[in-house]
């Protein structure tokens, strides 16, 4: 365990003096201006000065500290964020969520203490490929699901939670049969 978290903070401690050092290269010096044929240099040369905290003896204690942290320019953090996440950012023109129910009708038939309802769901589904809808019945049972598209499914998330699986962009209509236990009390 302490292997492994010693070789995650070099790690992380690398890509942060690489991100910190990168435009530095180590070797020789740049040779002088005018010292081969064509070789002309830029009269004002931008170099960049960054400062680095590494605390070399007491590294190690540092990183097993739960607030011991390492300190990356924000510009160099948000690109080590998206190299992270890679394609899993939100681009700016896509929707927040991948699809919503925008209407919900519901009719219920009570038989002594189970009730039987029948449910539609009009789902809007705003991003392309397969997407995922929450919705939550409490402690009613899904006994049936059809769509008019016929490719809606059903997943299970949870105690009285479920996700319907949208495959395609645009509006699907979702009916659902669910089953209660009706509870009755003498008052």
């Amino acid at each position: 365990m302490q292997a492994t978290r010693l070789s995650r903070l070099v790690a992380t401690l690398a890509v942060a003096v690489t991100l910190a050092c990168g435009p530095m290269a180590f070797g020789q010096p740049n040779a002088p201006a005018g010292d081969g044929p064509g070789d002309k240099k830029p009269a004002a040369e931008k170099t960049t000065e960054r400062l680095i905290y590494m605390p070399f003896k007491s590294l190690k204690a540092v990183f097993e500290k739960p607030d011991g942290s390492v300190f990356v320019p924000y510009a160099d953090y948000l690109k080590l964020i998206e190299q992270a996440m890679g394609t899993g950012l939100r681009k700016a023109d896509q929707p927040p969520v991948g699809g919503v129910i925008t209407s919900a009708t519901y009719s219920a038939k009570i038989e002594k203490d189970v009730a039987q309802i029948s449910a539609t769901l009009v789902v809007q589904v705003l991003d392309k490929g397969w997407v995922e809808v929450p919705v939550k019945f409490g402690e009613a049972a899904i006994g049936e699901l059809s769509s008019d598209s016929g490719k809606v499914l059903l997943r299970g998330t949870g105690n009285g939670t479920y996700s319907l699986l949208l495959p395609t962009p645009g509006e699907h209509k979702v009916q659902l049969k669910l089953t209660a236990r009706v509870r009755t009390a003498p008052e």
